[in-house]
């Protein structure tokens, strides 16, 4: 007892004291009486030790409860006190109702010492001696059943534990029955100490109060996963507290139904559960206006001759990790696209790279050999000279400008964000043709526009860099003469809906199939156009420029010389309804342009 008193923070420690304590009581009253000699004295110690066989079947349950698991029982405990504590006081009390012994006498022939006899009452056989059996009974049952859903390595515990509790009963079920060596003396107590010996054997050998099973009930209850038992008809036998988060409150008032009817409208999830296979899945379920995702785990439970007896389902909330893996692949493609903006930067800063040191430093060599010949020699120079060299200072000065003005307006498409406004097309394309009249001049070029053009939703100053795009390659790759169509359409596509495509058609010698892929890419410059003055960065913009706007562009052609290509971009529609931009905004917009190709 007092090994077990230091271990009184574990568990059935402190019960294993009590029981040890009233057994204490009960030997001490037990001896005490044999030595008295009186029959006063022997029912005084007699009433001592009942103080300790009254409570001893209590101590002894609340120990087997806290071995076995079932400490939720303990709460019934006091309750079950009433009847020992009701009967000390009539015990003590006997002398004025005689309810616990009727007429107690010595009986000195039947030993070597005299004996008392209780002649016990009424409250003693039908009250206290049926309850005290009823709750030893009970231990009882508690640990056949830790012997047999506890494993190996516990079973020998619980063995000694079932013949500390049976020994003692039996010896006191024959002294109540009359069945004892010696007339009238309950050897009870003998054998309870030889159970004590047992228990306090089990705590040395065994680490009893070290190990002891836990309840696998109580490890189902307390499981964050859901635990559902069907029979073998596919019916709700068992749920653990977990089932709560699935089923709701009322989840109990589901043991007895037929799972098909509790998931009426998912017969894809009964045929799983209802499967004569052990499976494992990922499953998904409402609940309220949430879709929770569970590992679904299914084992068949087997009867005595290997039929199916039942199903044991586990559910596990994988929610979190669904989420986690959406967020994750999210977070991939992000990068990834992320990784092919960057490719496509790097392979557009190589080649800008390129373009840098041979478009520039052409134009800026030439720059800096006339500006040094001008320091160097202007005196000497002839008026006429001095004008063709200033003229040609100009002129790769402006070549400069439009470089940089295509950069800056490459670097503003991948930046800035436009406002799209109803565009009034009829304005902006007669502004660029403005801008590239002294051109279209030049190359003696025909352009052809239609009366009517149809709305369109976009960015002015933008779009008229496109139409200056498109239309001044027009002009310089086209046939000679140049002859320019410039004409608008209203098409629709499944992922685009509804849209208005404008384009600009040359009849020029038309681009081999081979190299259409590669006219949008920034830098690049197509093999048959390298004679003529550019930098490649032309279309690049233009493709930037309309996708930004939500649009798309693109080149037809048949490859024929004489047939020219087709220039294309397409922006979102307008509704009619909309109103139209004035004649004074548009002029406003594209004013902020640059007329870089003017010259």
């Amino acid at each position: 007892m007092v090994y077990a008193w230091r271990y009184r923070t574990r568990t059935a420690a402190l019960a294993f004291v009590a029981t040890m304590l009233t057994l204490l009581i009960w030997t001490a009253g037990f001896v005490l009486e044999i030595l008295s000699v009186g029959l006063r004295a022997k029912i005084f110690w007699a009433n001592i030790k009942f103080i300790g066989i009254t409570f001893l079947s209590l101590a002894w349950l609340m120990m087997v409860l806290d071995y076995t698991g079932h400490t939720g029982f303990k709460r019934f405990l006091p309750f079950l006190a009433v009847i020992p504590i009701i009967t000390n006081i009539l015990i003590w009390t006997n002398p004025y109702h005689h309810l616990f012994r009727i007429h107690p006498t010595l009986d000195t022939t039947s030993g070597p010492f005299p004996i008392l006899v209780n002649d016990y009452g009424a409250w003693f056989r039908w009250v206290y001696s049926p309850s005290s059996y009823l709750v030893f009974f009970a231990t009882l049952i508690l640990l056949v059943r830790s012997f047999v859903f506890s494993t190996r390595a516990y079973r020998r515990q619980t063995v000694i534990l079932l013949l500390a509790t049976v020994l003692p009963l039996l010896t006191d079920l024959l002294y109540t029955v009359g069945v004892t060596p010696i007339p009238n003396f309950n050897l009870t107590p003998v054998v309870f100490s030889i159970s004590g010996v047992l228990v306090g054997w089990a705590i040395f050998r065994f680490r009893f109060l070290d190990l002891m099973p836990i309840a696998r009930s109580k490890l189902v209850d307390v499981m964050r996963d859901t635990v559902i038992v069907l029979d073998e008809k596919g019916r709700l036998v068992d749920l653990n507290p977990a089932a709560q988060t699935i089923f709701g409150d009322a989840f109990r008032d589901l043991i007895g139904q037929p799972i098909a009817a509790v998931w009426t409208d998912r017969q894809d999830l009964i045929d799983i559960l209802m499967t004569d296979t052990a499976l494992q899945a990922e499953i998904s379920l409402g609940i309220g206006q949430d879709v929770r995702f569970y590992d679904l785990s299914l084992s068949l439970l087997y009867g005595r001759r290997r039929q199916i007896a039942g199903r044991l389902i586990m559910l596990r909330d994988i929610t979190a990790l669904k989420q986690a893996e959406g967020a994750v692949r999210s977070t991939n493609i992000q990068l990834q696209g992320a990784n092919e903006q960057l490719a496509d930067s790097n392979q557009a800063l190589g080649a800008f790279a390129h373009t840098v040191a041979h478009d520039l430093k052409n134009p800026l060599s030439v720059l800096l050999g006339y500006a040094q010949l001008l320091e160097e020699q202007y005196a000497e120079l002839s008026s006429e000279v001095i004008d063709k060299i200033v003229h040609i200072i100009i002129k790769n000065g402006n070549k400069l400008t439009r470089i940089i003005d295509d950069l800056l307006l490459l670097a503003s498409a991948r930046e800035e964000k436009a406002s799209l406004t109803p565009l009034d097309m009829r304005v902006v394309v007669a502004s660029v043709l403005n801008n590239l009249a002294p051109m279209i001049e030049e190359y003696q070029a025909k352009v052809t526009v239609p009366d009517v053009w149809p709305n369109a939703i976009g960015y002015a100053p933008w779009i008229e860099s496109v139409w200056t795009n498109y239309i001044s390659n027009a002009l310089k790759y086209g046939g000679r003469p140049p002859r320019v169509e410039l004409g608008a359409s209203t098409v629709s596509a499944p992922t685009t809906g509804t849209m208005t495509r404008f384009w600009v058609r040359d009849n020029g010698q038309g681009i081999p199939s081979q190299d259409r892929g590669k006219l949008f890419t920034s830098f690049m410059r197509l093999e048959q156009t390298r004679a003529m003055k550019g930098h490649g960065l032309g279309l690049s913009i233009i493709k930037r420029i309309v996708e930004k706007l939500g649009g798309q562009v693109g080149v037809e052609s048949e490859g024929v010389p004489g047939k020219g290509s087709t220039f294309y971009f397409t922006l979102p529609l307008k509704a009619d309804a909309a109103p139209r931009a004035s004649s004074d905004d548009a002029h406003a917009a594209t004013a902020r342009m640059s007329q870089k190709d003017k010259k």
